[in-house]
């Protein structure tokens, strides 16, 4: 059988370019005993493998039919503080979370004693972890979180860094995944000298590697057009659209009956709500002001929820005004909130909360949870909304970002549960729109309530929370 061959040039460009590794596929019958400039070398163990297209014309891919293959190259100098990786990976099949989904962890790509690229796939989430190996906290990581990725379809990711700049970034497709740079500690070691590659269900190809940030104009040139933004669906990319309840309901019919209606301005607008964590809540005259007494750096402890003590019905609409009165935070929604089997969430029974994230993610109580702002203290914007339904922490969507991480504006905030549809909206424009489905997640939640969620270095001001059941005559 001919054997397939791996590929590597070490292109010298000059100081000034740094050096740019790249590495591909071919077919070609060339034995040697290691690795050097424009040499090939033989890759591991070609039992049962297939040559496919690659994504770009000309390219070619290894694609694993059962084993893992691996193939590695020497660098012809260490990378460190500073470098660009880009790869092209496609799954064999498509990836979604959900109930009874299996744990399985794919590598992809390293550089020793550097990073590591791989994809930990599990019920709950499909996380594209990027983990540097030392020189960095491990808060530093990245990890970019999808509910789904389509099979045989060529996904590109280029990560860049540079730790005395402060940058760390990914693009998929060309689009960043973080609306700003993250704040990259310096790196302590001494570089990675050996760069491996490992293929078993998902294929790769066009792998390169720089010592050097690549601008993103210069990361497009590697895309082509067919396959430029092709992933901004699955990062929650939605086109940008007016909220609407027609477009939900099909028709003008819809009965809107105000149910419940708080100005959130005295203590008398909350009596009956419950606080769980170390919350302090103030009133002003125009509106309740909400923090947690802790702010420190334990990702654990800290945060707070504030419940509303009436149960809504599961097709309700519900709107509040939201003013972030500090610097870094996150702030979410909890709806359709109930104790496992039927329980209220208050229920004797029911565990004792005190604001971890645990308590509800993994708790005893049943609930969608959407994050509609998020601007973390070490610069870890998210580049998405997310929508989870737990107990389980099933990332079910994606949405684009809702507040901006510099807006000191008052927005209003509209949520939407109707007819098996969930949307959100800033400022009447949709952030979110996700349709439910019972066959991935198993039983979903009916009537509940409705809480206000913040992780604890937010300080928000809410105001005017109203809801409305909704049906149709």
């Amino acid at each position: 059988m001919k054997a397939v061959k791996l590929l590597i040039f070490m292109l010298a460009c000059g100081a000034c370019m740094g050096y740019e590794a790249k590495i591909w596929l071919t077919q070609d019958a060339v034995n040697s005993t290691g690795l050097s400039d424009t040499e090939r070398a033989d890759v591991s163990d070609f039992v049962n493998f297939d040559i496919i297209d690659g994504p770009m014309n000309g390219a070619k891919a290894l694609k694993a039919k059962e084993k893992k293959m691996y193939f590695s190259g020497d660098l012809n100098a260490p990378i460190s503080k500073e470098g660009t990786f880009m790869i092209w990976i496609r799954p064999h099949k498509t990836m979604r979370t959900g109930k009874g989904e299996p744990e399985e962890t794919y590598e992809i790509a390293e550089v020793d004693k550097l990073f590591k690229f791989d994809l930990a796939k599990s019920a709950n989430k499909l996380d594209f972890r990027f983990s540097w190996e030392n020189g960095t906290s491990r808060l530093n990581d990245m990890h970019i979180l999808l509910p789904e990725i389509p099979g045989e379809e060529w996904m590109h990711f280029a990560f860049v860094w540079d730790a005395d700049e402060g940058i760390f970034n990914c693009y998929v497709n060309g689009t960043p995944y973080l609306r700003k740079r993250r704040r990259l500690k310096q790196l302590d070691n001494e570089g990675g000298n050996r760069l491996n590659i490992t293929t078993s269900q998902i294929a790769v190809s066009e792998c390169r590697l720089y010592d050097k940030v690549i601008e993103e104009s210069a990361i497009d040139h590697y895309i082509e057009q067919q396959n430029r933004k092709k992933m901004n669906k699955y990062l929650g990319i939605i086109p940008t659209r007016e909220f609407s309840l027609l477009g939900y309901f099909g028709s003008e019919d819809i009965e809107k009956e105000l149910i419940f209606s708080s100005p959130l301005r005295a203590p008398k607008d909350v009596r009956g709500w419950v606080a769980e964590g170390p919350a302090q809540i103030n009133f002003r005259k125009d509106g309740l002001v909400m923090e947690s007494t802790m702010k420190d750096f334990d990702f654990a402890t800290g945060h707070i929820t504030f419940w509303c003590w009436a149960n809504f019905p599961p097709n309700f609409l519900a709107e509040w005004n939201v003013q972030v009165l500090s610097e870094n935070g996150a702030c979410l929604v909890f709806f359709s909130a109930i104790g496992q089997n039927g329980k209220d969430v208050y229920d004797s029974s029911i565990d004792f909360r005190t604001g971890r994230s645990e308590d509800y993610t993994n708790g005893d109580i049943d609930l969608y949870s959407l994050s509609y702002y998020s601007d973390m203290p070490l610069g870890a914007s998210r580049n998405a909304s997310y929508l989870r339904l737990n107990s389980g922490r099933y990332l079910a969507d994606l949405g684009i970002p809702g507040i901006d991480s510099k807006s000191n504006e008052v927005h209003k905030i509209t949520l939407m549960r109707a007819e098996g549809r969930i949307q959100l909206a800033v400022d009447g424009w949709v952030i979110i729109d996700y349709q439910e489905d019972k066959e991935r997640f198993g039983k979903l939640p009916g009537a509940g309530k409705i809480g206000f969620r913040q992780l604890k270095w937010t300080k928000v001001k809410y105001s005017d929370f109203k809801v409305y059941a909704l049906k149709k005559d």
